[in-house]
């Protein structure tokens, strides 16, 4: 026997094509299966990533804006802090520039209102009085005008020009150089009792006229009741100013009943109560009542207190 060497098998190239196409196969599947494998690795990881982006961006806008808000908030601050420098630095000018022009106001002026420096020479009244006397606005003033144009303190001299029987309220100006002007307003009297003249607030206050130039009611009657008095005269006057009837007197009696007198010639006894409507009923026929008047008769007193009438009483003209 003879040794042959041993000789590699040959292959054929079917053989081989499929060995290729096996490989090729194998490695395909090898990629779709990692393919589905990273798919679903894929699937199961977008929803947690997506999640945690939108955490991440939600968490990161909530850090801008929470920083924002800081910054805001100390802007704010620093304007503020400028704004309460500025006004205390406005403040203090402003405090210092007052100190000042009072400092130079009251040196000015206490020069000037030093007595016989700039003396009044003349006192102006302004307007007629009725029931003021001149000569209490004079002597009123004396103590003030003695202190010279700038040292006279007006708001005192009013008041003491208002304590004056009769006086409203008055007013005092300077008139430079040497003038003041005066201007007092007389209370309007209503009414007279006792000799004394009453205005609208129940103040009295003496006459300096007689009432009839006046030309006011005179009431007679308790003091104390001169509120109601004049409540009630307030009332009845239009009523018999209706009538062209002048009230020229009013009173309460002792009794309580009210009178009014009428143009100084009739006194009309009211009553208690229901006055106003009594005395129009009366003037409804007090027309008749006077053209149907006896010849020569005047009326004098009218009683107005029954329930269905009054009762009159007349005088001769001649007595």
């Amino acid at each position: 026997m003879t040794d042959e060497k041993a000789k590699p098998k040959k292959t054929s190239k079917f053989t081989k094509n499929i060995n290729k196409e096996s490989l090729r196969k194998s490695f395909d599947k090898s990629i779709d299966f990692s393919i589905e494998k990273s798919k679903a690795a894929l699937a199961q990881v977008k929803p947690v990533s997506e999640k945690v982006l939108k955490e991440s961006v939600e968490f990161s806008m909530e850090l801008t804006e929470e920083f924002a808000d800081k910054i805001k908030d100390i802007k704010s601050k620093l304007k503020e802090e400028r704004i309460r420098r500025r006004a205390k630095i406005y403040l203090s000018v402003l405090f210092a520039g007052l100190i000042i022009f009072g400092s130079i106001y009251h040196f000015v002026w206490n020069y000037f209102s030093e007595p016989g420096k700039y003396p009044i020479s003349k006192v102006e009244v302004m307007g007629t009085y009725q029931y003021v006397k001149s000569g209490d606005i004079q002597v009123a003033l004396i103590p003030y005008v003695q202190k010279g144009l700038f040292g006279m303190p007006e708001l005192a001299a009013e008041e003491a020009l208002e304590q004056i029987p009769g006086v409203e309220d008055a007013s005092i100006w300077r008139v430079y150089p040497d003038k003041i002007r005066v201007v007092v307003r007389e209370k309007a009297a209503i009414a007279e009792l006792n000799n004394q003249l009453l205005a609208a607030d129940g103040s009295m206050f003496p006459p300096t006229i007689n009432a009839a130039k006046a030309n006011v009611p005179v009431l007679k009657g308790n003091p104390q009741y001169v509120k109601q008095m004049l409540a009630m005269l307030e009332s009845i006057t239009p009523v018999f100013g209706d009538a062209n009837l002048t009230v020229t007197g009013f009173g309460l009696l002792p009794n309580g009943d009210w009178q009014v007198e009428v143009n100084h010639q009739v006194w009309i006894t009211l009553g208690k109560k229901d006055l106003v409507n009594r005395v129009a009923n009366f003037l409804n026929i007090y027309p008749t009542l006077i053209k149907n008047a006896p010849p020569g008769a005047v009326l004098t007193s009218v009683d107005l207190r029954y329930a269905h009438g009054f009762s009159a009483v007349w005088s001769s003209a001649n007595s």
